[in-house]
């Protein structure tokens, strides 16, 4: 409890606990809570690229010195409250959203930096600051989800071009081997119709190797009659 006299301060530091003498008509008093306390601050904020956020925060403070809060400020409370949404505004608004998203807990250090700072005087300890939500319009959330899926659909075209591009050198490989042996290329067949046959198709291809083929052309050539010169 803090005491005035006559507006003058009965003593130096806040009096109590316990039974306090109060005059009336001539002291004044004022019973200061020193416990932890919680304020939730909501803001409109532009952001350095021209971005309108809704930040959501929770600020955590306490009296240290109730003499002070009492003395040197005219609502210590209100105060820090009006200070903290200030500090949150100069804070956003030298940032881009990129930097916002990802730098969070690096913003609710800095507001509780300079919060703590500027309330020492008033007797007012800053213990945390909370960023709990940063909302979007909806429109610009619209456009980042569109912008998002561009990009994640164009890396993926990459990765396929890639591979494709890799895949077509393992591919000339096996063909320059398979070419070597004829036998690969026939057991290499038989994997193919092994597993055409096992898929429920009602129509199954099967092509006749070139070998086979040429031998019956071979076989059904005319041959060419020897003549010999009387």
């Amino acid at each position: 409890m803090v005491v005035y006299r006559l507006g003058r301060l009965r003593q130096a530091r806040a009096i109590g606990p316990g039974i306090v003498l109060v005059l009336p008509c001539i002291d004044e008093h004022y019973t200061i809570d020193l416990r932890t306390m919680s304020y939730d601050v909501s803001q409109e904020v532009l952001s350095k690229d021209a971005v309108t956020l809704s930040v959501d925060t929770a600020v955590y403070f306490r009296t240290h010195d109730a003499v002070a809060s009492i003395s040197r400020v005219f609502d210590a409370h209100l105060s820090t409250k009006q200070l903290a949404q200030t500090t949150l505004v100069n804070i956003l608004g030298t940032m881009t959203l990129t930097d916002i998203m990802a730098g969070r807990e690096g913003i609710a250090l800095q507001a509780q930096k300079v919060l703590d700072e500027a309330t020492l005087s008033w007797g007012i300890k800053v213990e945390r600051v909370e960023l709990k939500d940063i909302k979007l319009q909806r429109e610009l959330m619209k456009a980042l989800a569109v912008e998002a899926e561009a990009t994640t659909n164009a890396n993926a075209r990459v990765v396929m071009a890639l591979g494709e591009f890799e895949s077509s050198f393992s591919l000339k490989e096996a063909a320059d081997k398979l070419s070597q042996n004829s036998i690969a290329i026939q057991l290499r067949y038989l994997q193919t119709l092994t597993r055409v046959s096992k898929s429920k198709n009602h129509t199954i291809v099967l092509p006749i190797p070139i070998e086979i083929i040429r031998k019956f052309i071979t076989k059904l050539k005319p041959k060419k009659s020897q003549t010999s010169l009387v």
